[in-house]
Formats: structure tokens, sequence, C-alpha cells
């Protein structure tokens, strides 16, 4: 019977990325970017077209952001030029990278606030962010997305609206890792801490939150035969 395994890491330490960026196999690499005014010109056309839509300054900057690096990262991964990669999606699918269908090569991306984090391995997998906002009303999410074990949770939680966060963003990264989006019943999607049993059709994976500084949770779903996460601090990379 394929399982999820959740759990809560402590802070965890993003460090300076090599010289050589390179993919091994069963390997994460997740990547922080915070929020700039980046240069745009690894963009495509489209790209460019759909930043211009955003009525808000800071939803444009966080489109760019995570555009830009993605097309950086991606290129030193599988050593073609940045402006050759095509990056599409079907209707309510998450993005692929179409230069990379033969290879084994995934990401996912997720931005809020003042930060992108971009993950990458050679398995399907899924990364969520989210600010935490202290007036943020979660009740009616609760009643209506959450299933009875989870929401005794959060009455027992010392601090419900962070309990919130962490199990909401558990079941946004492990829905971005599947490719389904939220047209599945949240309900039916585990996320408390410990082993859950998964449907036959279904692989085991592995599911792992975080705080990251500032005030943010994240979380990261991937393949349960992936063995090693490394965190990389994009900063000095934005140009």
């Amino acid at each position: 019977m394929p399982t999820l395994h959740c759990s809560s890491l402590d802070l965890v330490s993003f460090i300076k990325p090599p010289q050589d960026i390179l993919l091994p196999d069963n390997t994460v690499h997740l990547w922080k970017f915070p929020v700039s005014e980046t240069d745009p010109s690894l963009l495509s056309d489209k790209e460019m077209a759909l930043a211009e839509r955003f009525r808000q300054e800071s939803d444009r900057l966080r489109f760019t952001t995570g555009r830009q690096m993605l097309r950086m990262l991606s290129s030193q991964y599988l050593s073609i030029d940045p402006r050759a990669i095509v990056v599409y999606s079907e209707r309510r699918q998450k993005p692929v990278i179409s230069n990379a269908l033969n290879h084994a090569f995934h990401f996912n991306i997720s931005h809020s606030g003042q930060w992108v984090l971009i993950a990458f391995a050679d398995s399907e997998l899924g990364v969520d962010i989210e600010e935490i906002k202290i007036s943020f009303s979660f009740q009616t999410i609760v009643q209506d997305q959450f299933s009875e074990p989870e929401r005794n949770f959060l009455l027992n939680s010392p601090d419900p609206l962070i309990a919130f966060y962490t199990l909401w963003i558990r079941k946004e990264a492990l829905l971005k890792a599947w490719g389904t989006g939220l047209k599945e019943d949240l309900r039916l999607i585990p996320c408390l801490d410990g082993v859950h049993e998964l449907t036959p059709t279904n692989n085991s994976w592995r599911l792992n939150s975080f705080r990251m500084e500032d005030g943010y949770e994240a979380a990261l779903a991937y393949a349960h035969q992936i063995r090693t996460v490394q965190y990389f601090d994009g900063s000095n990379l934005i140009v």
C-alpha cells in the first residue's frame, strides 16, 4: 500500500550554492530568492506579456523573479541556453519545461510575500510557501476543507493560526506534486504528522514542512525514493 510520510522540520539552513550546479539522482534542490526587480532579459515575449497583465506591482515582481530564476537555473542544470527553454502548462496543470521532456527533470515553483521558492528533482515534486497573516480568518476553510482529526488538531493547538498554515501548505504542496490542483476533496488529503495510507493508484510520498524566517511557512512534497534535500540561497544570483 502506498504511503505518505508527513513531518515538521526545524528551521532549515539555506546555504550558498556551489559554483557548478549539478542535480544528483534522488536529490531535491530547493532554492529561495527574494522578490526583486530583476533583469527580465531571459523572459519570453509571452512571459513579458503575462507580467504586464498583473495589476499589482508586487504580483508582477513575484512572477518575473520566479520565471527569471527558473530559466537561469534550468539552463545550468540542462546545459542549454536559457532563452531556448519553453515553459508551458495545460489548463489547471502545473507548468513543465518542454525542452526537458526527454530528461528526468522536474521543477515546481511557489511565491508569497517577499519570497520565491523553486524546487528541482529527477522525479515529481511540489512546493508551497505562504506568508503568515495574523488577521487571516481561516475558520470557514477549516470547516469545509479539513478532516475531523485535522480540525481537532487545530482546536488543541497552542497556536491555531500557525497550525492552520502548516496543514494548509502541506495539502497545497502535495496536490502540486500530484498535478491535480484544488479540484481534489481536501478533506481526503492527509497532512498530520505521521504515516498515512494512500489509495493503491498513487505512489508513496514524503511531505516536510518548515518555518522560514520573517513569518513564512513552507512545505515540500517529493517522491519516496528521494533521500537528500539540499537548500540553497540564490540571493546572489539575482541581477
